[in-house]
């Protein structure tokens, strides 16, 4: 099978993706400590997970088992590497507890408690998006930074810091 290879159109085009995960990201990551009744809490901090996860992949360049995700390196003309020690940290856990139906569920000691790890996590990922941000050359850059002015003005999203 050939591997898949993204014309210049193809990255511009996932960009609005990529920052509407991103907004995702942030949103949810700001709203977990909104106090929330349950269950909603509990879906929200799914949702930060999640796009903790795929940003992780992103950052990291992986690119999954039919190679057509989408990284960090399609926008950048010099290598970059992120470190993500929280994420790191907790990604096996999240593989076994979030990710996966899994039986090794039964032998998992680790305790996930959000309240002492969500904000750390949310300010990994917002110091590598303003990294990459920075690093981001044209034709890229104004096609990042249009979106994300779109998402910023949205009600929604008002005050949310997604630069």
């Amino acid at each position: 099978m050939a591997s898949f290879i993204a014309t210049q159109a193809d990255k511009l085009g996932v960009i609005l993706h990529v920052v509407n995960d991103y907004t995702n990201l942030v949103s949810s990551g700001t709203h977990i400590y909104k106090g929330h009744k349950p269950p909603i809490g509990t879906h929200v901090q799914y949702s930060f997970l999640m796009e903790c996860r795929k940003f992780a992949a992103f950052f990291g360049n992986k690119r999954g088992p039919k190679g057509r995700d989408i990284a960090s390196k399609d926008y950048l003309t010099a290598k970059l590497t992120f470190k993500l020690p929280v994420w790191k940290a907790w990604h096996d856990h999240m593989n076994v507890h979030l990710m996966h139906l899994s039986y090794d569920r039964l032998t998992s000691t680790t305790q996930w408690d959000g309240h002492t790890v969500n904000a750390d996590l949310l300010a990994e990922f917002q110091k590598a998006w303003k990294v990459f941000l920075s690093k981001v050359e044209e034709p890229y850059k104004s096609e990042f930074e249009k979106q994300i002015g779109l998402r910023e003005r949205k009600h929604e999203y008002h005050g949310l810091d997604f630069r």
